[in-house]
């Protein structure tokens, strides 16, 4: 597939998922965080319900850029049904891939589409956002913080 027509797939991607983004809400859960990115305005709620190591439900409330409503949209979906560990391995992996540039596993094919924001620093900070708010519910540092992504 020639880089054009790839890059144009992914930009739609982008734009599908922040203007129709999937678990968009809020649930009743003891498992959340409030994210913030600062320098670009975006805010995030993530709600988690796990039970018996795996991840029932999860969904977000906010606003923000395409980039940040999207990502937030592309990684419930990735995590939703899959054990804590699954979606600390993802979590990783998501991590070393736009900060380290290496290689996401392939079983995560749509979350490729932001290898390109990695030329755009503050760019990094709004697609890490709602993947920095899952680090600390994950890692159980909620406690009512507001994540940041400064």
């Amino acid at each position: 597939m020639d880089q054009e027509l790839l890059e144009e797939l992914y930009q739609s991607l982008v734009l599908d998922h922040s203007r129709h983004p999937r678990n968009f809400g809020t649930l009743t859960c003891s498992c959340h965080a409030k994210g913030k990115n600062p320098s670009c305005g975006d805010e995030l709620e993530l709600f988690l319900d796990e039970k018996d190591n795996t991840i029932r439900d999860v969904k977000f409330s906010g606003q923000g850029c395409a980039l940040s409503m999207s990502s937030a949209s592309l990684m419930t979906q990735a995590i939703k049904g899959k054990t804590v560990e699954q979606a600390q391995t993802l979590l990783a992996q998501f991590l070393d891939f736009i900060l380290d540039e290496k290689k996401l596993d392939e079983q995560y094919e749509p979350l490729h589409i932001f290898a390109g924001v990695r030329d755009f620093p503050l760019r990094v900070k709004c697609v890490l956002l709602s993947w920095r708010t899952l680090e600390h519910i994950l890692r159980d540092e909620t406690n009512q913080k507001i994540v940041s992504t400064e």
